[in-house]
């Protein structure tokens, strides 16, 4: 027993630093760090189990190509669709921005059998709809084994929210507290940009009861007074920036 720490060098002069110990009680790790992440190998009883964490992606656009331990290590989600296409599988990889967003970064088509994939194939494929099913099956996960979700994200995303609570209160227009509102229907907008895309105001009109001419003021004033951002990545709706994190989390 004790402590291992190796450094590799790769043919492309980039060198892999693997440490590893099992010096408490607590089941061997082998940790691989590199750039912006880490992949544990966690060895559990006979059943081993794998893990890939990645710096969150604002961390990494800040010190951009630099090495840094600023940021937290995220859990890179992954769902797989297995009966979409006769010979394919297809994987969709997402990333956690905050406590209530996810984003797919990626996704990947592989042959069951080394069949050559059609362009009848690739028209079959509706990602959009593919990214829906798959924050639907992540929250379902979530709800149906809260405790071992939150191990697997480390915490960083648990999206509690109570929607349909804030939804009606905007609706009754008890919420007086302009910053709040504002925090709440932006958090509100990018759930329903999701689902909606272009249609989003009429919808946001229908569902909160205000005319569409108002829903767009309201939608131009988050994006005004930050409490939403345009995202880089393409995240439907916009990034929820950390003011409206502040009020949501006091909630």
């Amino acid at each position: 027993s004790g402590d291992l720490v190796s450094g590799v060098k790769m043919e492309n002069g980039k060198f892999i630093h693997v440490s590893y110990t099992n010096k408490n009680s607590d089941s061997g790790v082998v940790q691989i760090i590199y750039k912006h992440g880490m992949i544990e190998v966690i060895f559990d009883d006979e059943i081993g189990k794998l893990r890939c964490l990645k710096r969150n992606s604002e961390a990494i656009e800040k010190y951009s190509g630099k090495i840094t331990r600023y940021g937290p290590l995220e859990l890179s989600e992954e769902v797989h669709f297995n009966n979409e296409l006769k010979n394919h599988k297809i994987i969709l990889k997402f990333e956690i921005l905050n406590s209530y967003q996810l984003i797919c970064m990626n996704y990947e088509i592989i042959s069951k059998s080394n069949i050559e994939l059609s362009s009848t194939d690739i028209r079959n494929i509706n990602i959009h709809t593919l990214i829906k099913r798959s924050i639907k099956a992540i929250e379902s996960y979530k709800n149906i084994d809260p405790k071992d979700f939150k191990l697997k994200t480390n915490g960083l995303y648990d999206d509690n929210f109570p929607y349909k609570k804030f939804v009606k209160e905007i609706k009754n227009r008890t919420i007086k507290d302009r910053k709040i509102l504002l925090s709440i229907y932006a958090y509100i907008y990018q759930k329903e940009s999701r689902n909606y895309g272009d249609n989003t105001s009429k919808r946001l009109s229908e569902l909160l009861n205000y005319s569409e001419a108002y829903i767009k003021n309201l939608t131009k004033e988050i994006f005004n007074k930050n409490y939403i951002k345009n995202s880089s990545k393409g995240s439907s709706g916009g990034i929820l920036t950390s003011k409206s994190l502040k009020f949501l989390n006091s909630l």
